[in-house]
């Protein structure tokens, strides 16, 4: 047998307007603990960040003093 678990995942930046919503789906087996389902939808969660986050930074200098 197996469960269907169902959500909302959220991503704010603290800036109004500067928020993304998406929901998910997973089929678990019966047996899957609460740790698991935690940990499978943290990991589909971060991946799904990198979806609306893009950043980086640029050495300027690199000077031996």
């Amino acid at each position: 047998m197996s469960r269907i678990i169902k959500g909302t995942l959220k991503l704010s930046l603290g800036y109004p307007g500067a928020e993304q919503i998406g929901d998910f789906k997973f089929e678990v087996d019966d047996n899957t603990t609460d740790r698991e389902i935690n940990d499978i939808i943290q990991e589909y969660w971060r991946d799904w960040i990198w979806n609306f986050i893009d950043g980086g930074w640029e050495i300027e200098s690199d000077e031996i003093i």
